[in-house]
């Protein structure tokens, strides 16, 4: 029984299947930090929906981007770009998205948010933002 085992260890380290695991960096204000009072606050919202990204800017509609073909992840991330660059300082983005969203379409969306320079992501369930 012994040299089963000695035989069958081996074989299961070797044939067990090792998935990488992936950080995404967040970052915490410091003690003491200090919130500029000059720049208005942003709330930035894209809403996932059926066939289509809904962008709110303080809760008016900013923008609608198709989420057919190949350019929707790139028209999605300059839209946010620009959103970005008119409110420089800015790292947050709240993503709405209906239960039944798909974890790889969230992470299309994280994507394009810190491509645009938008790096803290906030996950909200619900339908529109």
């Amino acid at each position: 029984m012994l040299n089963v085992f000695i035989a069958i260890i081996p074989l299961l380290l070797l044939s067990a299947a090792f998935v990488p695991v992936t950080v995404i960096k967040t970052t915490l204000p410091a003690d003491g930090a200090v919130v500029p009072v000059n720049d208005a606050p942003l709330d930035l919202a894209i809403g996932i929906e059926q066939g289509a990204y809904v962008i709110e800017v303080n809760g008016a509609p900013a923008g609608r981007i198709e989420r057919t073909g190949e350019g929707a992840a790139k028209a999605l991330t300059d839209a946010l770009s620009q959103i970005a660059a008119a409110h420089a300082g800015h790292r947050e983005v709240r993503i709405v998205s209906p239960q039944s969203t798909h974890y790889e379409e969230i992470i299309q969306v994280m994507d394009a948010a810190r491509a645009a320079g938008l790096p803290e992501a906030s996950l909200q369930g619900g339908g529109t933002p």
